[in-house]
């Protein structure tokens, strides 16, 4: 499925074709290709099938469509970054900034007749490129309400039907039942920040999760544990927004932990 912008020409019958008021929704400028998510994923499963049946065999449940497995799946979208430098000259039109959609395949797991699960499958390199299966590429700016909606609408129509849903697979021999378990793993950094009342991803605390500094990530690595609270950047935010000690701004960043001037201006607790 393709989404082009629309194309605008000049036609007598039409003078006034380009006024100086915009309208009152933008059409989106994008450009792109989308795949069909159940099948992008009905066909990953089906090439995974050998995979599956080998756990199946490993761990002494029948090969046969008697089990029913449940398939944990993650999928996200996100920027690309700029690509002025890859655009051809028909595509000037566009926004310098890409936009991908893709999903991965994290687990299989068989259910038993109490309803526990075992392992059948697991990737290893969840993250890696080779792993993630793109389900729509395009040239837009996601920053853009219009755009973001027009190529996400469809993927999230499907995601939504799949979710906790059973798919039939119907491989060469035998009929394999998917419990489908999807969830988004691709949140933003900086919404999450912003969302979070914390600096941008410059910030000297580069964690959302703990109190991680550049320097410490080195020499401390493998002794972090999640101890950020939204209280205590929310509490750190106000204090250095009102600033009733009148530090300076190098004593307040030693005392911010990563945290930004809290929006609000009322009660603050002084974290010092």
């Amino acid at each position: 499925m393709w989404f082009e912008p629309p194309t605008l020409e000049s036609r007598d019958e039409s003078p006034n074709l380009f006024t100086t008021t915009l309208p009152e929704f933008a059409e989106p400028n994008c450009v792109g290709v989308a795949w069909s998510y159940h099948e992008a994923v009905a066909k990953t499963l089906e090439e995974m099938d050998l995979d599956i049946a080998e756990g199946l065999m490993w761990e002494g449940f029948p090969d046969d469509d008697t089990t029913m497995i449940k398939t944990t799946i993650k999928d996200g979208a996100d920027g690309m970054g700029d690509i002025s430098v890859h655009k051809g000259a028909s595509d000037s039109y566009l926004p310098d900034k890409a936009f991908r959609a893709s999903f991965a395949v994290l687990k299989c797991e068989a259910v038993t007749q109490d309803g526990s699960t075992v392992t059948l499958f697991e990737e290893e390199k969840p993250n890696a490129v080779q792993v993630n299966r793109p389900i729509m590429e395009a040239i837009g700016d996601i920053n853009s309400s219009s755009t973001s909606a027009q190529l996400l609408r469809d993927i999230e129509r499907e995601r939504k039907l799949m979710h906790d849903h059973t798919m039939k697979m119907y491989t060469a021999s035998l009929t394999r039942l998917h419990k489908l378990k999807i969830f988004n793993s691709m949140i933003d950094e900086k919404l999450d920040r912003a969302d979070g009342g914390l600096q941008g991803s410059g910030s000297e605390y580069l964690c959302t999760l703990c109190h991680a500094t550049r320097d410490t990530a080195k020499t401390e690595l493998g002794t972090f544990r999640i101890e950020k609270t939204y209280q205590e950047t929310a509490d750190i935010g106000r204090y250095m927004k009102v600033n009733p000690d009148k530090l300076s701004q190098a004593e307040l960043a030693d005392i911010s932990k990563g945290a930004e001037n809290w929006r609000s201006q009322f009660s603050y607790q002084s974290p010092v």
